[in-house]
């Protein structure tokens, strides 16, 4: 296996004890809190749990990043958390893995998720605002009957861990810069734009995204694997599968077809994580670096 990428260097042919992992953590940050530990290795052990299986998508994949570029669009028009909208389109997404969906239920079953999920944490808009969204393509009736026909398929789990949850954590564990956190969130964004995205553990998709926001930043990412794989226990095959699919997703991104995210990160910061990502050579000299930045 080639292992000059610069996320799998200091991780590759290495895989530490849990107390080796647990003593390098404790060399550079301490929990925030004295549960923090214990509820890291829940949500580890979780995630897995929710993996899909690649032959399950039943999606057709430009209806479904359509359906994803609206719900980026309301998320952020109503202020919705990063959390909601990537539970949300994991929820969809579970749902058409257990069930075909055609092009033209497919809104109304990401509307019933949205609906869902806000429910859950008691987050507004309410379920007749959402149905304005759809420009009164479906009415309270049917936003009731998808969310019962979700809930069914769901059984009743509405509690997928997601990427942004493990940003959280690792922002608050790490002390991460509110900088790196924001350009980690918009990697996070482009990446709902994969339909495989439920193939990978959010703890190790939230890794990438902010190795890759370092990357933007010019910061020591050598130095920031160990840290997060002695955190999140992936593997070398985990980040690699990753790192390949994440810098495809973000160098070849089409913002034209997929507005929402220029609306959502329009600032100046935001072009310059736009144009180095777009720049392919950029980036396989980036997965190609032999060292530290």
């Amino acid at each position: 296996m080639n292992i000059g990428n610069p996320l799998l260097k200091n991780v590759a042919n290495h895989d530490p004890s849990k107390n080796e992992r647990r003593g390098k953590l404790e060399n550079f940050t301490k929990p925030l809190h004295p549960y923090t530990d214990d509820y890291v290795r829940i949500m580890l052990k979780k995630e897995k749990t929710y993996l899909e299986a690649p032959r399950n998508f039943r999606t057709n994949t430009r209806a479904r990043n359509i359906v994803v570029n609206w719900l980026v669009y309301v998320h952020h028009r109503y202020r919705l958390t990063q959390t909601v909208l990537h539970k949300t389109v994991a929820l969809m997404d579970h749902y058409s893995s257990k069930k075909h969906v055609g092009r033209n239920r497919l809104q109304l079953i990401a509307l019933s998720c949205t609906s869902l999920i806000v429910k859950k944490i008691g987050s507004p808009p309410q379920p007749s605002e959402l149905v304005k969204m759809c420009a009164s393509h479906f009415n309270a009736d049917d936003l009731h009957r998808g969310e019962v026909d979700v809930l069914q398929i769901a059984k009743f789990d509405l509690n997928h861990p997601v990427s942004p949850q493990f940003l959280t954590i690792f922002q608050e564990y790490f002390n991460l810069t509110s900088e790196v956190t924001l350009f980690a969130q918009y990697f996070l964004d482009l990446w709902l734009f994969y339909q495989g995205i439920a193939r990978h553990r959010g703890s190790v998709v939230a890794s990438v995204a902010i190795l890759f926001a370092m990357h933007v930043k010019k910061m020591d990412v050598a130095n920031w694997r160990d840290r997060l794989a002695g955190l999140a226990h992936f593997s070398t095959e985990e980040l690699t599968a990753m790192a390949t699919a994440m810098s495809k997703i973000v160098s070849l991104f089409d913002y034209a077809k997929h507005p929402a995210i220029l609306e959502k990160y329009p600032t100046d910061g935001y072009e310059r994580v736009r144009s180095i990502s777009q720049n392919l050579e950029g980036f396989d000299n980036f997965l190609n670096l032999e060292n530290g930045e």
